[in-house]
C-alpha cells in the first residue's frame, strides 16, 4: 500500500478532471464541517466511504443517511450501514451513493429544443475492517458504480484501503487511506481514470475526549494537495459544535461550520459551507446506533 502511491500519481500531469468526481465527495456533515480532516479519526458510519479500517472500531450497529444540498441543484443522498462483532475485533459496513441533478433541456444546433433528460451517478461500496494488533487497524472496500447520461451507461468497479494507527500517545491516532483504484471507466468510446486519491492524516482528541482536532492531507492524480483542518468540541452532554478549513478550492473560502446532536441511540448533524456567488451547500443526516448492553 506504500508503494502504491508512487506508481499511481507519477502517471498524472493535470491535464484533465477525472470522471466520476462525486468518488471525492463522500462524507456527511460531520466530516464536511470539520473540511473532511477524518481520516486519523474514522470513528462513524462513514468510515466505509473514507477509511475502512474504522469499521474494526465502531461498537453496535449504526444506520446512517445524510442529504446534501449541493450547487446548481446538484444532490448527493447516502445511506450507510455498519457492523461490529462483539465476538471479534472486525466490523463490515456498506454504503449507497447517489449523485443527481436536475432535468437537463436537450437542444439540436443551440437553438432547436427537443425535450430534456436527466444524469446521475450512483456507487455501492462493501467494506471490512479489522484489528490485527492493539495498535493498528486495516481495512478495505470493494465499490461498484454506473454513471448515466440519457440513454447512455457506463459500469465500472474499484477498490480502497485503509489503516489506523494508535500512537500511543494519549488520544492521538494516525490514518491513511488511497481510495478509488481500479482500471478507469469507459463512457462510450472515451477511456478515463478514476479520481485516485491518498489521504493522510492525524486525529488528535483532548480534555477527556471532549475536543478532538483532527487534520489531513489529500492527493489526487487530477489535482493539488488539500491540506484540511477540522475542529469538534462537546459543549454539552449531548451537543457538539464543529468548525473547519481546507485550501486549494478554486472558489468560496474553505471555512465550514457544523453542529451535532447526540441523544444516545439517535444523532442528528447538520454542515454548512459557502461557496461565493455559487451559494451554499448544505448538509444534513440523521444515524440510528444500537450499541451493545454493557
Amino acid at each position: 500500500m506504500l508503494l502504491l502511491p508512487c506508481v499511481v500519481f507519477g502517471q498524472s500531469k493535470y491535464i484533465a478532471t477525472s470522471p466520476l468526481q462525486f468518488l471525492k465527495m463522500g462524507g456527511g456533515p460531520r466530516q464536511e464541517a470539520m473540511a473532511g480532516a477524518y481520516v486519523g479519526l474514522a470513528d462513524d458510519e462513514n468510515a466505509v466511504l473514507l477509511n475502512p479500517a474504522g469499521l474494526a472500531n465502531i461498537k453496535g450497529k449504526r444506520l446512517g443517511m445524510f442529504h446534501k444540498v449541493g450547487l446548481a441543484g446538484i444532490d448527493l443522498e447516502s445511506i450507510s450501514y455498519t457492523h461490529h462483532f462483539e465476538e471479534s475485533p472486525a466490523g463490515l459496513g456498506a454504503n449507497l451513493l447517489f449523485l443527481h441533478s436536475p432535468k437537463i433541456e436537450r437542444t439540436i444546433n443551440s437553438s432547436t429544443k427537443e425535450g430534456d433528460f436527466s444524469c446521475y451517478d450512483a456507487a455501492l461500496t462493501l467494506g471490512y475492517g479489522r484489528e490485527v494488533s492493539p495498535d493498528l487497524l486495516v481495512g478495505g472496500t470493494l465499490r461498484l458504480i454506473r454513471e448515466n447520461l440519457d440513454d447512455k451507461t457506463a459500469n465500472t468497479a474499484c477498490f480502497d484501503l485503509g489503516l489506523l494507527f494508535d500512537t500511543g500517545y494519549p488520544g492521538l491516532s494516525l490514518g491513511m487511506s488511497l481510495a478509488n483504484i481500479g482500471k478507469g471507466v469507459k463512457f462510450i468510446s472515451k477511456n478515463e481514470d478514476l479520481p485516485i486519491t491518498l489521504r493522510g492524516g492525524a486525529s488528535l482528541k483532548l480534555l477527556k475526549d471532549t475536543l478532538i482536532i483532527s487534520s489531513q492531507i489529500d492527493k489526487s492524480i487530477d489535482s493539488p494537495v488539500i491540506a484540511r483542518l477540522g475542529i469538534e468540541h462537546k459543549v454539552l452532554d449531548a451537543v457538539y459544535l464543529r468548525a473547519g478549513y481546507s485550501n486549494g478550492q478554486d472558489i468560496g473560502s474553505g471555512i465550514s461550520l457544523g453542529m451535532g446532536i447526540n441523544l444516545r441511540n439517535i444523532l442528528a448533524d447538520i454542515s454548512f459551507s459557502p461557496y461565493g456567488d455559487l451559494g451554499n451547500v448544505t448538509n444534513l443526516s440523521i444515524c440510528f446506533q444500537f450499541l451493545p448492553e454493557e
